[in-house]
Parts: structure tokens; sequence; C-alpha cells
């Protein structure tokens, strides 16, 4: 099962505060999807991360949970 947690975007320009982004994960709490370290990030509201939207569809690389059910085929 997926979950969803929502962390403080990285600025590298400055801003004027308030930017966060959705990041999704699978079995591993502390490790989003798209690769960013959030296990000791405080959960917010924001932006969805496109990079975990797009590997949402596709099968969890550590322990193969697919949200179809299958094997990652469409």
């Amino acid at each position: 099962m997926r979950a969803l947690v929502v962390v403080p975007a990285k600025a590298t320009t400055p801003s004027a505060g308030g930017d966060s982004i959705d990041h999704l994960y699978c079995c591993d709490r502390g490790r989003a999807l798209c690769g960013t370290d959030i296990a000791d990030e405080p959960e917010t509201d924001g932006a969805d991360c496109v990079v975990c939207l797009d590997l949402d569809l596709l099968p969890c690389p550590v322990c193969g949970w697919h949200p179809n059910g299958g094997d990652g085929d469409a």
C-alpha cells in the first residue's frame, strides 16, 4: 500500500515561504518514491511531486507492490 506525506520544498532561490511538495512513499516511510529523504519532514499541504506521481504508476522497486495489483503491466 502506498501513502502520502507532504514535505517542505527545498528552494534554490529565496522565496516568500509557504512552498511545499506532496511526496508519495510505499514500503519505506522515510524515502519518497522520487528518492527524497522524508524521514524527519513534517506534514503540510503543497503541490504534488510530479516525479512521485509518475513513479506511482509503476511497481515499487523495493517490495514490488503495484497500484493495479499486477506485475507492472498496465
